[in-house]
């Protein structure tokens, strides 16, 4: 989440969130998690124009307007679930 919003006030719009595009990283004891594959983003400075969406296990299927806050608070939550419990909430 904090790597999602640290992008957004960059000025990218990271798109296609799921979790083949976080990777974990152990340094020491410390595990940390990082936000891979840019290719799918938005960013008018770096010319990327993706449009993008994360795939069904990742992404509302109810939600009826397209707002990339939303989608992306979305597959956040089901990423931070899979984390916790190992499963995938919608299978």
């Amino acid at each position: 989440a904090k790597a999602v919003a640290y992008v957004y006030k960059k000025g990218i719009i990271y798109l296609n969130l799921s979790t083949t595009n976080v990777l974990v990283y152990k340094a020491a004891k410390n595990l940390d998690l990082i936000l891979a594959n840019f290719s799918s983003s938005r960013c008018r400075e770096l010319g990327l124009d993706s449009n993008l969406i994360p795939n069904k296990l990742f992404c509302d299927l109810y939600l009826t307007t397209f707002n990339l806050l939303r989608v992306n608070m979305f597959s956040i939550s089901v990423i931070i679930y899979i984390i916790i419990t190992s499963y995938y909430p919608f299978y």
